[in-house]
């Protein structure tokens, strides 16, 4: 009879120390489950400041946008005033170009060079006159490096390479620089751009004189004169050439 009643108090003893185990075990659960709560509300609180902050940024841009809108409603004129302010941006780095071609455009032709057939030389390339000198004096000399460097195509219409060299290879495409020549004249220089130029060159003979325009363009800090293609009425290709012969579409 004792020896049951020990058993049950020991079962007794032993259920109740399960249950406090238990409800022990169930206390930290719901500690740690609260302390991720909390910390959960605390991060949603963070948003939602986060999101008030950004929402009266977006409140305040938007109020600037309607009072500026309303503001160049009232006043058209400023919206003009914007827009010409735009286009005056827009032009600006063209105002120098523009300078310079029309101080180019007011030079005096009574400063342009003329020289008899033993004074031309190699001046380089550096200016537009310079480069048509050195072409003169390459073909008198019949150099063909330098007739080469003193040639480029047309960028509108390139020739191919071969026909262009075949064009420096033919003497008979270099008359100027010929026998009986006796002097040159440069009778105009017109600035086309800022890299182009028309440079109206006279040759005289014993007898007579003629009057060629060349066209120069600025390669990499180098003028350079332009030979074009010359096309027939229906676009075909005919030759090159120093003159853009070629009919207006």
């Amino acid at each position: 009879m004792i020896k049951l009643r020990r058993i049950a108090v020991a079962a007794a003893l032993a259920v109740a120390i399960l249950a406090a185990l238990n409800q022990a075990k169930q206390a930290r659960i719901a500690l740690y489950e609260g302390q991720k709560l909390r910390e959960q509300q605390s991060q949603s609180a963070r948003q939602i400041i986060d999101l008030q902050d950004s929402l009266a940024d977006k409140n305040s841009e938007l109020a600037e946008l309607l009072a500026e809108n309303s503001r160049l409603k009232s006043n058209p004129n400023e919206m003009e005033l914007l827009k010409l302010r735009g286009e005056v941006t827009r032009l600006r780095p063209l105002q120098d170009d523009v300078v310079a071609l029309q101080k180019k455009l007011q030079q005096s032709s009574a400063n342009l060079p003329a020289w008899k057939v033993n004074e031309v030389t190699n001046a380089g390339r550096t200016k537009p006159i310079d480069a048509l000198q050195t072409y003169l004096y390459s073909s008198q000399n019949t150099n063909r490096v330098e007739i080469q460097n003193s040639i480029v195509g047309d960028d509108a219409d390139p020739p191919s390479p071969e026909a262009l060299q075949n064009f420096i290879s033919d003497d008979s495409n270099h008359p100027l620089g010929n026998e009986g020549v006796a002097g040159y004249k440069i009778l105009s220089e017109t600035w086309l751009a800022p890299d182009k130029v028309q440079v109206e060159l006279s040759a005289s003979f014993s007898n007579m004189g003629i009057s060629v325009p060349f066209t120069l363009r600025n390669i990499n800090g180098e003028w350079k004169l332009v030979v074009f293609n010359v096309r027939d009425a229906d676009g075909k290709w005919n030759h090159l050439g120093f003159n853009n012969e070629s009919p207006a579409p």
